[in-house]
């Protein structure tokens, strides 16, 4: 699943807050943290808490190609942990 809840959480913002800065409902954030979440809503979320869209969608990254070098090292990373357990 992604991190959005975590990254959330760990900035200290809640549902209500982070709804606000993305435009979007609390009842849509609270979908999207317990669902796969697509490219579109990885890019609002992670541009509104300042962190990168991988960080954001976690292990639905996977159904993602990467596009910079931080986001090649962050999806290798997730795989390293898959790996691990």
């Amino acid at each position: 699943m992604n991190n959005l809840e975590k990254v959330r959480a760990r900035l200290g913002i809640t549902q209500s807050e982070l709804a606000k800065r993305t435009g979007m409902t609390r009842a849509a954030i609270c979908y999207i943290e317990g669902h796969p979440m697509n490219a579109h809503q990885a890019e609002v979320c992670s541009s509104v808490l300042g962190c990168n869209r991988f960080e954001v969608i976690g292990l639905d990254a996977l159904k993602m190609v990467p596009q910079t070098a931080e986001e090649k090292r962050i999806l290798l990373d997730l795989i390293e942990k898959i790996k691990v357990k």
